[in-house]
């Protein structure tokens, strides 16, 4: 119960800190003040840190920099917190463990540890904070940008946070919605380059959309009380739709964080789906933020988590991605990727009423990305040569852009997508492509406009 207590704690000051703004929070400070800081830090750590003789290291490397006069430059408490998060973060592995003088934020906490130490139980954990701050969440609709169903049947997901559903109220049913949309789809992308992570209970929530009930997906050690102690967490049973089976691909960057890293690593460890993208950020401990010294908040690092398939937690490492590539290649390569799993699964099926069009259909998103994974370009002066009219439709430049336009009944110009020499794509239209024909003198003819069904050819007028 204590543990689960703990983990409520911290959403409550995930939300609070991430809320408290920071920018008009300073004030000068003493040598003796400093050195009063760094001893409240340094038994916090004792009491709290996950591991006992790396507190203790932090701590007598803390007392030593400020006796040998390293932080005696510093006039600002804001300044002296930011040096003493970049010290150790430097020298120990540990991103989460940081330290912020935030004096509006500290009162705050220590009133919700009051109020922690007073309740009985985590059911009733309740704080007008909290609600407040669980309405805006609410209204950013819970992180959740961005759910489409992708060409050859490839479900996306876009999801920046994570939260815990019995205290984030209606993100359940939100969650059940966003899966029951790509229950239908034969593979799935789940966007996290933009997630920093969020809240352990949520991570638990979302990995029981991809697993079984009873799956072993991780082992924690905590230091909860002073004591050290261990858990098996497997996947629990749900109602609702889940993703079973289907292929999944997880997009990771530098920005990939905490949370998001755990549902990274489990993905990966347990050999559910692939990674694709950067490494992640590399902060692979659970924090819990404490008041210090009245005005500074410092975060702990009181637990670890890892895959049981996995040799190491990933703090300080990061979870490397089974494809590595650029943050700018990432979609493109994962939807390669998946397109490619999904259509050698089709053809491994018996024919059936649709297996054609399927497979046609795959093929042709197939060719179509492996175009756009080429990132070809046109110099200005190939670019001219293309400009002009084509029977009712014509092709302009603006700024460095060809566009491609449909004059009568008139349309949205589309840009011109360069994939070969006089082949082009056109942004927006996922199942058009665009090609030139030319004479024997290299002059341009005409142009053809296909889709898997279609050919439309118009001669170049002028």
């Amino acid at each position: 119960m204590r543990l689960i207590l703990i983990r409520i704690l911290s959403l409550i000051l995930f939300f609070l800190v991430l809320k408290t703004p920071t920018h008009s929070q300073d004030s000068k400070i003493k040598e003796s003040r400093k050195k009063e800081v760094i001893e409240e830090i340094s038994q916090l750590l004792k009491d709290k840190y996950l591991y006992e003789d790396e507190a203790k290291k932090i701590g007598d490397f803390l007392r030593s920099n400020q006796a040998s006069g390293e932080y005696s430059d510093l006039n600002s408490a804001s300044a002296f917190a930011r040096r003493l998060t970049t010290d150790i973060q430097n020298n120990f592995k540990d991103k989460h463990l940081r330290i912020r003088f935030q004096p509006k934020a500290a009162r705050q906490i220590q009133k919700l540890d009051k109020e922690l130490a007073n309740t009985p139980s985590d059911n009733g954990v309740t704080n007008s904070e909290i609600e407040r701050l669980l309405a805006i969440e609410i209204y950013e609709n819970f992180r959740l940008p961005e759910v489409k169903r992708l060409s050859g049947n490839i479900g996306y997901i876009k999801l920046d946070q994570f939260l815990p559903p019995k205290y984030a109220r209606g993100y359940r049913e939100k969650m059940d919605a966003v899966f029951q949309f790509v229950i239908d789809t034969d593979a799935l992308i789940l966007d996290l380059r933009e997630n920093p992570g969020g809240y352990d209970e949520g991570v638990e929530f979302l990995l029981s959309y991809f697993f079984e009930a009873g799956v072993h997906i991780s082992n924690t050690v905590a230091r909860i009380d002073g004591k050290t102690v261990t858990d098996k967490n497997y996947i629990k049973g749900k109602e609702g739709p889940r993703y079973l089976e289907k292929p999944v691909f997880i997009l990771t960057s530098y920005r990939t964080a905490s949370a998001a890293e755990s549902v990274s690593h489990a993905i990966k460890y347990s050999g559910r789906g692939t990674v694709v993208g950067q490494n992640t950020f590399g902060a692979g401990y659970l924090g819990n933020d404490h008041a210090v010294a009245d005005e500074y908040i410092v975060t702990v690092s009181y637990a670890a988590g890892m895959h049981p398939n996995a040799e190491e937690n990933w703090e300080g490492s990061g979870v490397q991605p089974d494809i590595d590539v650029s943050y700018e290649e990432t979609l493109v390569k994962a939807r390669l990727t998946a397109v490619n799993e999904v259509l050698k699964l089709e053809l491994e099926k018996e024919k059936g009423e649709q297996y054609e069009y399927r497979v046609n259909t795959l093929q042709w998103e197939r060719d179509r990305l492996q175009d756009l994974a080429k990132n070809a370009s046109l110099e200005t002066e190939e670019a001219e040569q293309f400009i002009g009219a084509y029977e009712n439709r014509k092709i302009f430049r603006d700024g460095q852009n060809l566009y491609y336009q449909l004059i009568k009944p008139e349309r949205p110009a589309r840009r011109m997508i360069p994939v070969e020499k006089d082949r082009f794509l056109l942004e927006g239209l996922e199942n058009y492509r665009l090609d030139f024909e030319r004479d024997k003198m290299g002059e341009l003819t005409q142009l053809r406009l296909y889709t898997l069904s279609r050919l439309l050819i118009s001669k170049k007028t002028k």
